[in-house]
């Protein structure tokens, strides 16, 4: 059995990195600690799973607080009276009483230690009494001992030190030689001591976060990649309010298509609640936006899909099946043209430039009916609870997650909009609003400019 002892502290302010308290304050000096020390058991523990015996030597604090810390799967010990190498000598003493044929002992203040570095220990240990990390300040980071090792090993390495001063690796191979012991040295690292020494745990905690977000991203993929069956389940997410005079409709034609219906009401004071009750569909409560309420109707959806429609919107024919064959070949979601039930060669020309723009520039608006991967859309976290816009934004997260179709079927949506306030002003606003948006001014403000603007909207 190998055994590997970390050395740390309960991280009490005040009493915990003394040294980085002008730099970070009492506080943030121990919460430095308390997540270099997290860090550094994290690194470590798939050692547990490979048969090292892992063991916390602690001071400050107590078994309680250190269990309730860092986990009841650890073996916790207090460090116990004297100076460090007093304590390192107990410490490598005990380990060998409990059989441990190598034992390594490490601190928690030094970033780029893993679980490798230990391995390499070891490995070390095979025809070394003793292996040493130097630490770029003058320290070491890693000390490791074989059971058999000569009791003059102990006397040169824990005796007449100079703990805490940039001396104590040279001092520690310059005792060891003269006992006649050749340590076997791992490379050199940096530990975080001093406030210059920070910059080294920023480095490293940058890398983590990269390396955190190329993992995420590639299971991400890994899981859209997973086929969905076509014979998928389909919900249907209708964010409504005060909708009488169409959604009825709406509901009618989702009927005997084998989909469950949802329909988020943000409030609703006209007959829409009970419409929607009457025709079957599930009605749920939702603070008023659109956003919120297309996630808070997909938060009650049970279908492999979501499929989100506005309330004067109806679906192609077939809807379901023209759904579900593209998700089945991979895409990630989709919208269907886009169509309204105005005719008029005016309404003709906004409705080829919204498709044409949808299918060259894949700008993708709510009023299509944009379907997608129900495990996708939780991972992603839903829509933006934006007053406008919060579709667009939307289908520019699926599309950075993988291919985003758009159908050449159209969703008919109801042109009420148009007639109240004529086919280029609403255009023209519209136009408006999208581009203001991009050029960063505030979604809220547009949303009430908009709201102010239009009748019957």
């Amino acid at each position: 059995m190998n055994s590997l002892i970390l050395f740390t502290r309960y991280p009490l302010p005040g009493r915990t990195k003394t040294r980085l308290i002008p730099a970070l304050g009492e506080q943030g000096a121990a919460d430095l600690h308390r997540a270099m020390t997290e860090h550094t058991v994290e690194a470590v523990r798939p050692l547990g799973e490979e048969g090292v015996r892992i063991e916390v030597r602690y001071e400050g604090g107590n078994l309680s607080s250190m269990a309730g810390w860092l986990g009841q799967n650890l073996l916790f010990l207090p460090q116990g009276e004297g100076d460090l190498g007093g304590r390192m000598d107990r410490a490598f003493r005990d380990s060998v009483k409990e059989g441990a044929g190598k034992t390594v002992i490490v601190g928690t203040d030094c970033p780029d230690l893993d679980a490798q570095d230990i391995r390499e220990a070891f490995q070390i240990l095979d025809s070394n009494s003793v292996v040493l990390g130097p630490a770029a300040d003058g320290g070491y980071y890693l000390i490791g001992i074989q059971s058999g090792a000569p009791e003059r090993l102990y006397g040169a390495l824990f005796t007449t030190i100079p703990w805490g001063t940039s001396e104590v690796f040279s001092s520690t191979v310059n005792a060891l030689a003269s006992a006649g012991i050749q340590a076997g040295l791992l490379d050199e690292k940096a530990d975080v001591d001093e406030p210059e020494d920070l910059v080294h745990w920023e480095r490293k905690i940058r890398i983590q976060e990269t390396e955190d977000r190329r993992r995420k991203e590639e299971q991400d993929k890994a899981q859209t990649r997973a086929i969905i069956p076509s014979t998928a389940s389909i919900s249907v997410v209708i964010p409504a309010l005060n909708e009488q005079e169409n959604i009825g409709e709406v509901i009618e034609r989702l009927q005997g298509s084998s989909v469950e219906i949802i329909v988020a009401d943000g409030g609703s004071t006209d007959e829409t609640v009970a419409i929607c009750r009457r025709a079957g569909a599930k009605v749920i409560v939702s603070k008023p936006g659109r956003g919120a309420q297309l996630n808070r109707g997909a938060a009650e959806a049970g279908g492999q899909i979501l499929f989100f429609l506005h309330a004067d919107a109806i679906p192609p024919g077939r809807f379901p099946d023209l759904i579900r064959a593209p998700l089945a070949r991979g895409a990630v979601g989709g919208a269907f043209s886009f169509g309204t039930d105005l005719g008029g060669l005016s309404m003709r020309i906004v409705t080829f430039g919204a498709n044409h723009r949808a299918r060259l520039l894949g700008i993708v608006f709510g009023d299509q009916g944009i379907f997608v991967r129900a495990d996708l859309f939780r991972r992603i976290g839903g829509f933006p609870d934006l007053p406008v816009m919060e579709d667009r934004e939307f289908v520019r997260e699926l599309k950075r997650r993988g291919r985003f179709v758009i159908l050449p079927e159209r969703v008919v949506s109801s042109a009420r909009k148009w007639r109240a306030n004529g086919v280029w002003r609403v255009t023209f606003l519209n136009q408006v609003v999208m581009w203001l948006y991009l050029i960063g001014v505030n979604a809220d403000r547009l949303g009430i400019w908009y709201r102010e603007r239009l009748k019957g909207n």
